[in-house]
């Protein structure tokens, strides 16, 4: 769509290409929320953006909203993060979900499930199992997944 038809009418190019370029976020931001409720099942998607999650395949990506996501976490598609088993009663204890740091990156078809915590600046590698801790700075990798570096 691009600038509004308004946006020509400003005299300095400086605004006007401060106004477009903010123009153009909001845009990006309502194309990832309408894909997102399209093919997402992101429990806290505002949250996330705002703490500067990226997402840069947004498909098929579960992530539960009782669990509690750092600051610039990278999540690849089909990355599946939430509780361990079914239970017919709602439980908001977080105590059950993962807590994930900041800056990891999660690659695609990953599952982190259960009261695990995952450390700053870890990497889960394409479609790990993550049913244990994962230390700061770490890389897991595998079904289950195991501690590589």
């Amino acid at each position: 769509m691009g600038m509004p038809f308004w946006g020509k009418l400003i005299p300095f190019k400086a605004v006007r290409k401060r106004i477009k370029k903010e123009w153009q976020k909001k845009e990006f931001l309502a194309n990832v929320r309408r894909k997102a409720e399209a093919c997402c099942d992101i429990g806290n998607l505002e949250d996330l953006l705002a703490k500067g999650c990226i997402f840069p395949h947004l498909t098929g990506i579960v992530i539960s909203r009782f669990a509690r996501i750092g600051n610039g976490c990278v999540f690849y598609q089909n990355v599946t993060i939430g509780r361990k088993g079914y239970s017919t009663e709602e439980k908001g204890c977080s105590e059950d979900y993962p807590q994930i740091g900041n800056n990891v990156i999660v690659y695609s078809g990953a599952v982190i499930v259960g009261p695990v915590r995952i450390g700053d600046n870890a990497v889960i590698g394409a479609n790990a199992v993550v049913m244990q801790d994962v230390p700061a700075g770490a890389v897991a990798v595998g079904i289950p997944a195991k501690i590589i570096r």
